[in-house]
């Protein structure tokens, strides 16, 4: 997983003086005493500056304004009005597999480009699907474009991929994983992995190359965003939390076990 880095702010000048002008003393000896013509200038320069200052104020708050409501705008039309959701994926992205009557639920919000998401796979991904085929639990995985464009297409290819073949393209492209956003999953990748990883959809590659569910995984990732997942991977039990623990396979085992007896 990569977090977002936060931009620090660069350090005040320290000390007061060294924004005083250099003859600030100078000019506060020779300023004319007494009220007349030079007082009422310096008042109506004072007003006039006051003037300006205020204008330029609010032309900065109507673009601050203006920009505001342009990315807003951006945001909410974000694939609007061409948003398709796979037959087989849930209204929030995710792909279940398991008895539906199952005690427990392991929600795995994830990135295919995720190292992190990569390990987990590899270390706590048994243990998954040992608790899944015993039918201790129900899994959920919610693929997230959280690192950018090639999550985005890396996540429209599995849907793609059709209900039959979804977990094996899902593995594939965990055992693939290339650097985060090196350039390695294009379209012609992407198609290239379906059959290797078993895909039979006569419209997979049709589906990859026009990216048809790429509004959905925008769609997707904006609600685990609001939701407040903020970094992959991410895992829930029954709808809370999991704990750190949970990220090891003992720990993962003995977290649904807690759940199934709570």
């Amino acid at each position: 997983m990569s977090g977002s880095k936060t931009k620090s702010r660069g350090a005040r000048p320290k000390g007061g003086a060294s924004h005083r002008p250099a003859n600030a003393k100078q000019t506060a000896r020779t300023r004319p005493h007494g009220g007349g013509p030079n007082r009422a200038a310096r008042r109506r320069g004072e007003t006039g500056s006051s003037r300006r200052r205020s204008a330029l104020a609010l032309s900065a708050i109507v673009v601050v304004v203006g920009i505001g409501v342009a990315v807003q705008a951006l945001r909410s039309s974000h694939g609007a009005g061409s948003i398709v959701r796979p037959a087989f994926a849930a209204a929030s992205g995710a792909v279940i597999e398991g008895d539906a009557t199952a005690k427990v639920t392991v929600t795995e919000y994830g990135d295919f480009q995720c190292p992190h998401c990569r390990e987990l796979q590899q270390t706590v991904g048994p243990t998954i699907q040992k608790l899944v085929a015993d039918g201790t639990i129900r899994f959920a995985y919610v693929p997230m474009a959280f690192l950018g464009n090639e999550s985005e297409l890396a996540s429209n290819a599995a849907y793609c991929s059709g209900q039959g073949s979804f977990w094996a393209y899902h593995d594939y492209l965990f055992d693939h994983q290339a650097p985060e956003n090196s350039g390695a999953l294009t379209t012609q990748t992407l198609t290239s992995f379906g059959p290797a990883a078993g895909v039979t959809s006569s419209g997979f590659a049709s589906c990859v190359k026009d990216q048809t569910y790429l509004p959905f995984v925008r769609h997707v990732t904006d609600l685990a965003s609001q939701a407040g997942v903020n970094q992959t991977p991410t895992l829930f039990i029954n709808g809370k939390p999991a704990p750190a623990s949970a990220y090891t396979a003992a720990g993962l085992t003995a977290a649904v076990r807690a759940a199934a007896s709570g």
